[in-house]
């Protein structure tokens, strides 16, 4: 007798084997099967012990196939066993069936027959017998007079426990019952009896009621991030096995597993299967047929290795219909083709959970299916079906489903709520996408649809929704590592915008590769030319082509030379970064440049020390400061002897200025703090004036730069962006007019004569004294090896220096050698805590931070780092580890009906000046603040754009779009007074389309509209919340934009972006939204719930309507809609007589109108 099964027990099976338990519970993978043969196999080995009746070991499975497998392994150990029941689908185990052993005997024994008899003595000569449970009781006369002492039951939590009574007989004696309750459960047709529990199995009746069993706890299936799931399920004592934590990634996948969520649509939902109760989801469908596709495309995994899975027997037939039709297709391509796929209805496993449990496999495609806009979920909300679904994959696991509908279910210790959480906690959980990567150079791409893993499957040049930018390319020459492509918008590229000034721009990253990605022809290289300049967009319209030049990496100029001659005659592909490379790039150079030994503030940065000590600058001889905060205006530099200056002792506790005229009790104690911190944090909330107090403390240290710049060294700046680089630098020009601004060319007319690229163009560096007269240092440091001897003069003259925090990375070595004392941050909390160490330098001695972290952070590309906090400022972590730091508490902006919004993020020590409290209202309106709520259907719901992420609203933008039509034509506000915001900026896109069609017809309705709505393009401000921090209207219309079934409301539940949309109205804001969707957005602390409250409390909740007031007799009106706020317009609701007095005395006869009145059509003397 053989014993091959000698893999060596894991603890928990080797003190199972001992103890030949009665009761065996085995999570998946943890070798249920094996252990069961193995007990098979002692068994048989020590027969006679045991034996005395001479009667076989009986297995029962549940099904065909499980008994079937359980043989096929019982053949290593003995190949005296039978298998009775119906015929075997296993060739190997075709003689062994009863029928055939009897029929064999027949041949020497014509007398034996088809006989109970004779078959008993046939099974009792055997050392296993194997049966179905249902042919256990089919065969339970033969069963009885066998008279079997072991009894072995496979998969016994799958069977009811009336099945496994009637196997059971009298002189049994040893009875092993192996399973896992929790996966599948006996299965029963009919609803009651489950609900009264009748398809509990003996098995699971007995663990629940606490007989002795032992578990199965080490797995070896399945690598540690699909186990996690499972431990959801079982808790920590489902280990793994070493074997699994090895395994290879999955090739092709940027992550081994993956779960593809969608929202439901009219294109992603559930439909019944007809004459069934079965459901199909041909959308989910598609999906993973083309993805099953790409998998066997990358020939990396054979058919057998590939399982497509689905919860529904409906599913599984659309999926073999989806994929059979793609693969049959491929037979006919060619040879190679037919060779790969040939016999694939027989290579591919495409089936049910249900009727895989058991089994595994390398990589498991799995469609759940269920998507409907009444958030059910049916059987999936089964723990056991879940449990079997994500435990069959060995390496990859690669799921699609509407997880927010499973989310959602109302059921207590709901599986998929924490299934969800742990995949978003892993990095698993991928919106609206997979994520696949390309072999050759492990570029990685999502992919949003079936037409995005085809463009992917077949490399055709298109632009993949993770901004990827692909182009078409002829090589023309190379001028040493200098190349020169011609590049031409590939036929499917009809959506490209190739007049996007962010394409293909000065220093930007791009791949050259050719159609199959060969590693040998994939080349890195930068941008030399900006390919967009006015020449080549006049190009680009006669021939629809762009030449650019690249510049190779130096290690890749001789393999291209390799290269070169097959290139010439390829098709070529540019790859463009989504992100701008040179920005990263300096910021990392920077980084390099760090010597933690003389590093500034390191006790603060890294130690998070709260002590903080003036700057060293100010000592015994240094520490009387003038100043100058009795006067309102700023003084001009030469104002520095006036008379009125006042005098502080900076190390007194006692600071006794007159301040009241020009700053206020918060802004005064930020001053102090900033000139007795050495590391001053400020915290500016909106409209508390954060940028006129840095604007003051420029402006006296500019008054007293002889106490601290003893060594003749610069104030720096560091903004964000260049419009708030140009926005301060404007006021600095009210202090000093020495001053440089270092980077892009300044948009502002008032800064170009302070710019560095204007000063170059125009050539006035003639001489060192022209120099000296500009304070053009940077120009001198540029060349500083031939002026060495001039550099401290230079220094001397400039008083300050700004740059954007990308732009001082870039001029690094200039910073570097100005070794500037004093550095002020703008914007603060919106800078990556990488940007600001990367611009701080050794001789710093006052680092003063201004900016606000309950308002936008940092902007990342990658979901991923963002869920790691990496998009964390260096100013909010210093704030968050209670590092001193100053809160400006008094708001300048806001009427007070608005501030009260903020205050729920800031509370009450968020005020209101005296000047904001008494602000008119709104004309045209009945009150200054107004939510409008609306509930989803079909023409108020949000639309995914088109080959992007962002989302889309028009009923927002048509009422919107009218709404300000009708504030232009009352005729009391100016373009400019007025901004619409929206939270998308696809959504942006849509409102100027909408608001410019509309005020274009407005202007031709006669000559006076024509003058009164010229230019409207460049008056009114269309933009998105993002990009309008920092900045403030007299009225804001706001579009939130979501509104959709799933109660998804995605980025909108950000407290930092509520606070930017909400601040940056002056006397009016009209928000128009789902609200309700928002109230319910499923987050701790929803600020919503808090906003929702509030406006229902102040009134200023309106469902379905905006309240707006007629001119003449200040009466409400309710406008429910687009049109309704057009017929206010064309004074069709308030038809009463306008009444108003002229000028001339006559009273107006018009009906109500909302323009004031002009002339009289009376006679008048």
């Amino acid at each position: 007798m053989a014993t091959v099964l000698d893999t060596p027990f894991t603890e928990d099976q080797k003190e199972y084997y001992v103890q030949y338990g009665r009761v065996n519970a085995r999570p998946p993978g943890t070798g249920k099967t094996y252990l069961g043969l193995k007990i098979v196999e002692q068994l048989l080995l020590n027969k006679k012990k045991w034996n005395k009746n001479h009667a076989p070991v009986i297995v029962f499975c549940q099904t065909n196939h499980a008994l079937d497998q359980f043989l096929r392994q019982a053949l290593k150990i003995t190949d005296n066993l039978i298998r009775v029941g119906s015929q075997s689908k296993e060739p190997l185990l075709e003689k062994y069936n009863l029928t055939e052993i009897r029929q064999e005997q027949q041949k020497y024994d014509f007398f034996i027959k088809n006989s109970l008899e004779d078959n008993v003595q046939i099974l009792r000569g055997a050392d296993i017998v194997g049966f179905t449970i249902s042919g256990g009781a089919k065969y339970s006369e033969h069963i009885k007079l066998i008279e079997p002492q072991i009894v072995v039951i496979e998969e016994a939590s799958e069977i009811l426990e009336s099945q496994t009574l009637s196997v059971i007989n009298e002189g049994l004696k040893h009875l092993i019952m192996i399973g896992d309750h929790r996966q599948l459960t006996p299965i029963l047709q009919c609803h009651e009896l489950k609900e009264k529990n009748w398809n509990i199995s003996l098995f699971e009746r007995l663990i629940r009621n606490n007989i002795p069993s032992s578990f199965l706890g080490i797995q070896k299936r399945m690598r540690p991030e699909i186990a996690n799931y499972i431990r959801e399920i079982y808790g920590e004592d489902y280990k793994d096995d070493e074997s699994v934590k090895s395994y290879e990634d999955v090739k092709g996948f940027q992550g081994n597993v993956q779960l593809f969520s969608y929202q439901v649509d009219q294109n992603k939902i559930e439909h019944r299967k007809k004459n069934t109760k079965t459901i199909v989801n041909k959308y989910e469908a598609e999906i993973l047929a083309n993805l099953l596709f790409y998998i066997l495309e990358i020939q990396q995994y054979t058919m057998e290795q590939v399982t497509v899975l689905s919860m529904y027997t409906g599913q599984v037939d659309e999926l073999q219909k989806q994929i059979y039709e793609i693969l049959k297709f491929q037979l006919c391509i060619s040879q190679e083709k037919y060779k790969q796929y040939f016999e694939y209805k027989e290579k591919l496993k495409i089936t049910s959970v249900d009727s895989f449990q058991g089994q595994e496999s390398e990589i498991i495609l799995l469609s759940t299916v269920r998507s409907n806009k009444d958030n059910f979920a049916g059987f999936l909300t089964e723990e056991n079906r879940v449990n079997v679904a994500f435990s069959r994959a060995r390496k990859g696991l690669f799921v699609i489903g509407n997880f927010e509908l499973l989310y959602d279910q109302w059921q207590e210790d709901n599986i998929w709520t924490k299934i969800i959480d742990l995949s978003k906690k892993q990095g698993h959980y991928q919106e609206n996408h997979f994520k696949l990567q390309c072999l050759c150079h492990k570029q990685n791409f999502s992919v949003y649809s079936a037409n995005d893993i085809q463009k992917f499957i077949y490399y055709q040049p298109c632009k993949l929704k993770c901004g990827q930018k692909l182009s078409c390319a002829q090589f023309f020459y190379r001028s040493g590592s200098l190349l020169r492509f011609e590049i031409k918008p590939h036929q499917i590229d009809n959506d490209f915008d190739w007049n996007d000034p962010g394409r293909l721009i000065y220093n930007q990253l791009v791949v050259i590769t050719n159609k199959t990605f060969d590693e040998d022809k994939t080349f890195m290289a930068t941008v030399v030319n900006t390919a967009f300049s006015e020449e080549s967009k006049k190009q680009y319209k006669k021939n629809k082509r762009i030449k650019v030049k690249l510049l190779l990496f130096n290690q890749d100029i001789c393999q291209f030379m390799d290269q070169i001659d097959s290139f010439k005659s390829e098709e070529i592909f540019i790859y463009e970064s989504v992100t701008y490379f040179d920005q990263y790039r300096n910021t990392l150079n920077a980084l390099k440049r760090i010597e933690k030994n003389n590093f500034p503030f390191q006790n603060q940065i890294l130690k998070l020390s709260t002590s903080i000590k003036q700057p060293t600058y100010i000592n015994d001889s240094n520490k009387v400061f003038s100043f100058t905060l009795n006067k309102q205006d700023p003084i001009s530099y030469s104002d520095i002897n006036n008379p009125s200056i006042q005098y502080q002792n900076l190390t007194s506790d006692q600071w006794n200025l007159d301040y009241k005229q020009v700053l206020n009790k918060f802004q005064y104690e930020a001053f102090k703090n900033t000139f007795q911190r050495e590391l001053s944090l400020i915290q500016g909330p909106p409209g508390t004036g954060k940028t006129y107090l840095g604007l003051k403390i420029v402006e006296y240290l500019i008054q007293n730069k002889k106490k601290w710049s003893s060594n003749k060294r610069p104030i720096v700046i560091f903004c964000q962006t260049n419009h708030a680089l140009d926005q301060f630098l404007r006021l600095v020009l009210q202090i000093t007019k020495n001053l440089v601004r270092v980077g892009g060319q300044s948009k502002e007319l008032e800064l170009q004569e302070n710019n560095l690229q204007y000063l170059k163009q125009k050539g006035k560096f003639r001489s060192t004294l022209q120099i000296l007269k500009m304070a053009d240092v940077v120009g001198i440091l540029q060349n500083f090896k031939l002026i060495q001897q001039t550099q401290l003069q230079l220094i001397a003259i400039l008083l300050f220096l700004g740059f954007t925090i990308s732009g001082g990375a870039k001029y690094i070595d200039l910073l570097a050698e100005l070794q500037p004392q004093i550095v002020i941050i703008e914007e603060a909390a919106e800078i990556l805590e990488s940007q600001t160490l990367s611009v701080i330098n050794e001789g710093l001695k006052h680092l003063i931070m201004i900016g606000d972290h309950k308002q936008l952070r940092p902007i990342m590309q990658s979901q991923e780092i963002i869920n790691n906090n990496w998009n964390i400022s260096l100013f909010e972590r210093l704030i968050r580890n209670n590092i001193p730091s100053s809160f400006l508490g008094i708001q300048k902006r806001m009427r007070p009906e608005i501030a009260d919004y903020i205050r729920l993020i800031y509370g009450n020590e968020y005020q209101d000046d005296e000047s904001v409290k008494t602000y008119e209202d709104v004309k045209g309106f009945s009150s200054n603040v107004q939510l409008f709520s609306y509930q989803v259907c079909d023409r108020k719901i949000e639309q995914k754009q088109k080959y992007t992420k962002t989302i889309v609203n028009k009923y927002e933008a048509e009422t919107l779009a009218n709404l300000l039509l009708y504030i232009l034509e009352i005729k009391q506000y100016t373009m400019e007074q007025i901004t619409v915001l929206s939270m998308y900026t696809g959504q942006v896109k849509e409102l100027k389309q909408q608001i410019y069609i509309m005020l274009r017809n407005q202007m031709f309705k006669s000559k006076e509209n024509e003058k009164y709505y010229q230019n409207f393009k460049e008056r009114i401000r269309i933009t998105s919340v993002d990009s309008f921090q920092g900045e403030e209207s007299e009225i804001i219309l706001l579009s939130t934009v979501r509104s959709n079934r799933k109660q998804i409301a995605g980025f909108l539940t950000e407290e930092n972006r509520i606070n930017v949309a909400f601040s940056r109205a002056r006397k009016g804001l009209f928000v128009i939204g789902n609200f309700e969707l928002l109230y319910k957005a499923r987050q701790e602390n929803n600020i919503w719930t808090k906003v929702v409250d509030l406006s229902k409390k102040k009134g200023h909740y309106q469902q379905n309507h905006f309240k707006l007031q007629c001119r003449c007799h200040k009466k409400s009106y309710i406008v429910q809609s687009a049109k309704e706020i057009q017929n206010f317009i064309d004074q069709k609701i308030c038809k009463q007589p306008c009444g108003q007095k002229l000028g001339c005395g006559h009273e107006c006869d018009q009906i109500c109108h909302i323009q004031p009145c002009t002339k009289c059509t009376q006679e008048c003397v």
